[in-house]
């Protein structure tokens, strides 16, 4: 979907997918801030490294591949499972601050909460 600017954008909505699209040769390429948004792109107000800026998602391998292996153990199905109940109290209470809000960024709520 075109933003105005020249710039097409598109969503994905399901694991298969993002699996998909984050493994796809085609679609690999370490991005820098300034090549993922280039000035006066029509983006939004959030701060500049707010969500994936920076972000090991952005590597392509063997950069990403070498991090990966150190954080893994962190996302185990089991220690994520363990964090399942703190993840829904912090969203809990991001959504419950959005309450009676006409207008939300969800990106500006949940990435970098007042």
């Amino acid at each position: 979907m075109p933003l105005g600017s020249g710039i097409d954008v598109g969503g994905v909505f399901s694991y298969e997918g993002a699996r998909a699209a984050l493994t796809h040769p085609a679609l690999l390429h370490d991005v820098t801030p300034a090549e993922a948004l280039p000035a006066g792109a029509g983006t939004t107000s959030h701060k500049v490294g707010v969500g994936l800026g920076g972000s090991m998602l952005q590597l392509d391998p063997p950069d990403h591949t070498r991090l990966r292996r150190l954080v893994a153990p962190a996302f185990s199905p089991r220690r994520t499972q363990l964090l399942a109940r703190r993840v829904q109290e912090i969203t809990d209470g991001l959504l419950d601050a959005l309450t009676g809000r006409s207008e939300v960024d969800l990106v500006e709520s949940f990435t970098a909460p007042c």
